[in-house]
């Protein structure tokens, strides 16, 4: 169980910084292009992993599913571009 905790609260937190700094160093113009898709993909993942959490009894599973909604509300901060959205990020 901490071990999850520590998971949802640090390293995804370390990954999300980890792609988007590789992904804008490296891939600028083509990440522009797949903006519109990624911020797609990651509302459906928000949108989805929020309602497994809602039917979810075990404790482990509900941190597991939290966690990847909170990675993708990060990467829709992200993605956005703005000022709001990266500090949020």
């Amino acid at each position: 169980m901490e071990g999850s905790i520590l998971l949802a609260g640090v390293v995804l937190k370390l990954a999300i910084f980890g792609v988007t700094s590789i992904l804008i160093a490296l891939f600028w113009e083509g990440g522009l292009v797949m903006i519109p898709f990624n911020l797609a993909l990651s509302l459906t993942t928000l949108i989805l992993s929020s309602l497994a959490i809602l039917q979810q009894v075990d404790l482990k599973s509900f941190v597991a599913l939290s966690s990847v909604a909170h990675m993708a509300l990060g990467t829709i901060g992200l993605l956005v571009l703005s000022e709001e959205g990266l500090g949020g990020a």
